[in-house]
């Protein structure tokens, strides 16, 4: 008797701890809401769901994908789940689903000033916002690993850290890293050149520091006053970097768009529209860029010659309060034509504001996003969630990191209001691709740069993110490698 008793106990406990914690899990929220009521669940990895950028005819033909809004997910241990056709699966306010859409707004959709342009005259239609139907596309996306550069990495005696933004330069071969470093104690502004290297026969990447670039000046001294924070290269030897500018008590400088050559010398800069700035300090909270808040996310799309730009929050001028109550902010992206440097067209990105989870809460940002096709973008949405449960120690803090993808094609151009008040904007469709924090727990840091690097095999390609340490001992300079399928 007493041995069935050793036997029958353990298999009891262990049903019932299998019991308790499958009632535990059904009963959080999901990761696709972010009311306040209705927070995410903060959890270790799991396998997750992305889908692919194109869709592919054959795949069609079988029957795995349909030519609606239905998305064909995969993850690392090849599940599939499938979509019905017309469903949303996205954060924010609820959209119409594609076939309703179209049909019941075909007459809306032809008025084009009343649809996709806010008119100062529309006066009894206040404000409103339509999100575009999501991009219907198929992507996958593997995990292969990451790298941790030492706190104390130095080179050229100077430290390595607050690397914020992230390109690959197919010709030379090679990635740049940016420092947001603004000419303090930390360093010079500059920019990194990395090398590709693979480990344990390719299952393994690896980035090698091979030379610093240092951002000078039209004289030949070092760039300041600057907070660089995006970068991307054009043609064979123009780089292009973003500053979120200065906002200080004894110094105020204005975000700008920057041409330099790839030995860090000073071509020009862009004029931008005054949407940005004001130059009369009493309105600096009410209008213009906030502080430490500006051009954050720079990408280039080489086939058309745009540069597209993106703040990391909303514009004074921009936020909704009076007239929004969901907590969301309104990004503008803008486009311009590079041998131009004329913005051609600013499309609205709608995105969460605050973020709670529980204990945690935080500010959301669009910290960068990568050209991946005509206005459409793979975008980094990041929160530094910090831990009101316990005081003073950020080493309980977390990063919240998800990836989208977002179609600004169809979305209403508005680069002629410098103020969100009034008429009907369609704002850029987006779909959540990956909740990387959910897919890999702790790893994940505060990531603030992507690209797209070198082809790994037929059709497959190496995708890179970078976390900026802050040049702080509390955080990491981290690199996540991952394959991304075409």
């Amino acid at each position: 008797m007493r041995k069935w008793v050793f036997i029958i106990l353990p298999v009891v406990f262990i049903a019932l701890f299998l019991a308790i914690n499958n009632l535990i899990l059904s009963s959080e929220y999901s990761y696709m809401n972010t009311r306040r009521d209705q927070p995410y669940k903060l959890e270790s990895k799991f396998p997750f769901p992305i889908p692919s950028l194109r869709k592919d005819k054959a795949d069609e033909d079988k029957g795995m994908v349909t030519k609606s809004d239905a998305l064909l997910f995969t993850s690392k241990k090849n599940i599939v789940i499938k979509e019905e056709p017309g469903s949303i699966r996205q954060l924010g306010q609820d959209v119409i689903p594609t076939s309703s859409y179209k049909e019941s707004s075909r007459a809306f959709l032809q008025t084009e000033a009343a649809a996709f342009h806010p008119s100062s005259q529309d006066g009894d239609l206040g404000l409103s916002f339509i999100m575009e139907t999501p991009p219907s596309v198929f992507f996958s996306l593997e995990f292969i690993n990451e790298q941790i550069l030492e706190q104390d990495t130095l080179f050229k005696n100077i430290p390595v850290g607050g690397l914020s933004a992230l390109t690959y330069h197919p010709e030379k071969k090679h990635f740049l890293a940016l420092s947001d470093a603004k000419g303090n104690r930390r360093g010079p502004p500059r920019f990194y050149k990395l090398k590709l290297n693979k480990k344990e026969e390719g299952k393994k990447y690896e980035l090698e520091l091979i030379d610093q670039v240092l951002l000078q000046n039209k004289i030949g001294k070092p760039f300041k006053p600057i907070d660089p924070e995006g970068i991307s290269f054009f043609k064979s030897d123009y780089i292009f970097i973003s500053s979120e500018g200065v906002q200080l008590p004894y110094l105020m400088e204005p975000p700008g768009v920057f041409v330099f050559d790839s030995q860090g010398k000073w071509s020009s800069s862009w004029p931008l529209p005054d949407i940005y700035w004001t130059d009369d300090p009493s309105r600096r909270d009410i209008w213009g860029v906030k502080e430490n808040k500006a051009f954050e996310a720079l990408t280039i799309n080489h086939e058309q010659n745009q540069l597209w730009l993106a703040t990391e929050s909303s514009l004074h001028q921009d936020d909704l309060i009076e007239v929004d109550a969901s907590d969301k902010q309104y990004i503008r992206i803008s486009r311009f034509d590079v041998e131009m440097a004329q913005m051609t067209g600013q499309f609205i990105y709608e995105m969460d504001s605050y973020i709670e989870i529980n204990n945690f809460t935080g500010h959301n940002g669009l910290t960068d996003f990568f050209s991946v096709g005509d206005a459409k973008f793979l975008v980094v949405e990041r929160t530094y969630l910090k831990n009101n449960s316990i005081s003073g120690d950020r080493k309980t803090d977390n990063n919240l990191v998800r990836l989208f993808l977002t179609d600004c094609s169809r979305a209403s151009d508005i680069s002629h209001y410098k103020k969100l008040n009034k008429g009907r904007i369609v704002t850029c469709g987006k779909k959540l691709v990956a909740d990387l924090s959910a897919a890999l727990g702790d790893v994940v840091d505060n990531i603030e740069g992507i690209t797209i690097g070198p082809e790994v095999s037929k059709g497959q390609y190496l995708l890179v993110l970078v976390s900026d340490n802050n040049f702080s001992r509390k955080q990491k300079t981290q690199f996540l490698f991952f394959h991304y399928s075409l």
